[in-house]
C-alpha cells in the first residue's frame, strides 16, 4: 500500500489485513458479536478462470474502458457500472384497494397513468436493455456465485436463509444467478468515495478482478483496511459501515452482489396486494 495515497487520511485506519496472511477464511466481528466482514481467500483455479473469462469478454464489449489507469488522476470522476438487479422499490401499495376488481383495472382517482409493473418486484432496465450481455454474464459468474452461496451457508446461515427466502418470492419463479442476493453489479475502474449503501439489505459481497496495484478496501468506522485481491470474496454490512477503495494503478473491476433493502413490504403482504394473488402466504415469516 502506498502511504501517500490521497484517500488514506484518517488516523483510525490502523489495521491492515491481507487474505494471504491467513491459512483459512476469516470472520471479523465487533465486541458485541456483530459482523464486520467475512473474508474468503480463494485459490480455486475455477474462480481465476471465470474472472479471466469475464475480463476477456469485457475487452470485447468495452475495450476503451479496459486500459490501465491511475485512479488518482480521476478522483471524484465517474466510472462505468451496470446494475443487473431485481427491485421492490417505488412500488404502489395495494392496501385498501377493492378486492372485487382485477388489479390491472384499478387506478387512482384523477390519475390517467398507472405503472402496474412496479406493484411487484421487477427487473432493472439494465437487464431489459442488455439481455444478451446479461445471459453471457450469468453463465460466466455462475460458479463464482455458487461458491459464495456455499460460504454464506457455512459462515452466515441466518443471513443466507433470510436473503434466499426473498429470492424465493420473486414473481414467475425468477431465480437470479446472484442468489441469495437479488442483484449483481458490475463496476469498471471503480473509484469510490466513502459511502453507505443505505438501500442494501443486510450484507453485500465484493469480488475484485483485474491486474492492479493498491486499491485496498477500507472500512472507515472500524479502521480496517483489507487488501482484497482477485479471487477473494469480502462480505460485509454495506448499509452500516462507511466504505471505499483506495486509489489504484492498472485495471480494476469488481462484481458486487447485493439485495434491495426495501423488500419488507413485499415479504409481509406482497406490497398490500396479497388478497389479489393466488399465493401461499405465511405472515409469521417476516424479515
Amino acid at each position: 500500500m502506498n502511504p501517500s495515497n490521497s484517500k488514506f487520511a484518517h488516523s483510525n485506519l490502523v489495521s491492515y489485513i491481507h487474505g494471504n496472511a491467513f491459512s483459512q477464511d476469516v470472520k471479523f466481528v465487533d465486541k458485541d458479536g456483530n459482523l464486520l466482514g467475512l473474508l474468503i481467500s480463494q485459490t480455486s483455479p475455477i474462480i481465476n478462470d471465470r474472472l479471466k473469462q469475464l475480463q476477456d469478454y469485457l475487452k470485447l464489449e468495452m475495450p476503451s474502458h479496459m486500459v490501465p489507469i491511475d485512479s488518482s488522476l480521476n478522483s471524484g470522476g465517474t466510472f462505468p457500472t451496470m446494475h443487473f438487479d431485481y427491485f421492490t422499490r417505488y412500488g404502489e401499495q395495494g392496501n385498501g384497494a377493492p378486492t372485487g376488481i382485477h388489479p390491472d383495472l384499478l387506478r387512482k382517482t384523477g390519475k390517467s397513468r398507472v405503472n402496474h409493473i412496479q406493484r411487484i418486484p421487477y427487473a432493472s432496465s439494465t437487464i431489459h436493455a442488455n439481455q444478451e450481455q446479461y445471459s453471457i454474464l450469468t453463465e460466466i459468474v455462475r460458479d463464482i456465485c455458487r461458491l459464495i452461496t456455499q460460504a454464506m451457508e457455512k459462515y452466515l446461515p441466518d443471513v443466507y436463509s433470510r436473503l434466499d427466502f426473498v429470492c424465493s418470492l420473486l414473481p414467475m419463479g425468477e431465480h437470479p444467478v446472484s442468489a441469495p442476493y437479488t442483484g449483481l453489479v458490475l463496476n469498471i475502474q471503480c473509484n469510490t468515495a466513502g459511502h453507505l449503501d443505505a438501500d442494501d439489505d443486510s450484507v453485500c459481497c465484493v469480488i475484485p478482478f483485474g491486474q492492479f496495484s493498491d486499491g485496498q478496501f477500507v472500512q472507515y468506522e472500524t479502521g480496517l483496511i483489507f487488501d482484497i485481491v482477485p479471487g477473494d470474496f469480502f462480505i460485509f454490512p454495506s448499509s452500516k459501515i462507511t466504505h471505499f477503495n483506495l486509489h489504484f494503478s492498472g485495471f480494476r473491476g469488481s462484481l458486487v452482489l447485493h439485495s434491495d433493502g426495501l423488500t419488507d413490504s413485499w415479504v409481509k403482504d406482497r406490497n398490500g396486494w396479497k388478497n389479489h394473488m393466488n399465493t401461499t402466504f405465511d405472515p409469521s415469516i417476516l424479515l
